[in-house]
C-alpha cells in the first residue's frame, strides 16, 4: 500500500491554488448580443486581458470572484476613441440598448475602493483615513 506523504499533498494544494489562480475571469464574465432586448446571437468573455466586443446591441456583466472589467471605445483597450472612452464595472449591471464600446479588459486593476464610472488612472488609490475633527 503506497504512503502519501504530507510534502506530497502540500505540493498538490500548491499546484491546486495555483491552477485556481490562474484561471482566466475568476468567475466575472461580460456577455454582448447582436440584438436589442439583451437576445439574439451573444458572445461571452471570461478571461483576463484586452477582447474586441463582437456585438454591441447590449450587455450583461456578472460580478463574481472581485474580478473587474473595463469597457473602452477603442479595439486595444486603451480608450481615446472620441466617446465615452471608458466604464468601469464593477458590480453585476444589465445594459439592453446600444452601446459604442469596442473593446473589454477582464480582470482590470483598479483599486476595488474607487466608486463610479467614467476614465480612471490605474494608479489612482483612495486617500489616507484622516484622524477624526475635533470640535471644541
Amino acid at each position: 500500500m503506497a504512503t502519501i506523504h504530507s510534502s506530497s499533498l502540500l505540493s498538490l494544494a500548491v499546484l491546486a491554488a495555483i491552477a485556481a489562480a490562474s484561471r482566466g475571469g475568476a468567475g466575472s464574465t461580460l456577455t454582448v448580443y447582436d440584438q436589442s432586448e439583451c437576445g439574439g446571437h451573444s458572445c461571452t468573455y471570461s478571461t483576463c486581458g484586452c477582447h474586441q466586443i463582437d456585438y454591441r446591441a447590449g450587455y450583461t456583466f456578472s460580478f463574481a470572484g472581485g474580478v473587474m472589467a473595463d469597457l473602452y471605445d477603442s479595439t486595444d483597450c486603451s480608450g481615446g476613441g472620441g466617446g465615452n472612452d471608458e466604464r468601469h464595472l464593477d458590480e453585476n449591471e444589465m445594459h439592453c440598448g446600444s452601446f459604442a464600446f469596442q473593446s473589454v479588459n477582464m480582470c482590470s486593476s483598479y483599486h476595488p475602493l474607487q466608486l463610479g464610472n467614467g476614465p480612471r488612472s490605474p494608479t489612482t488609490m483612495p486617500l489616507e483615513p484622516q484622524a477624526p475633527l475635533l470640535l471644541s
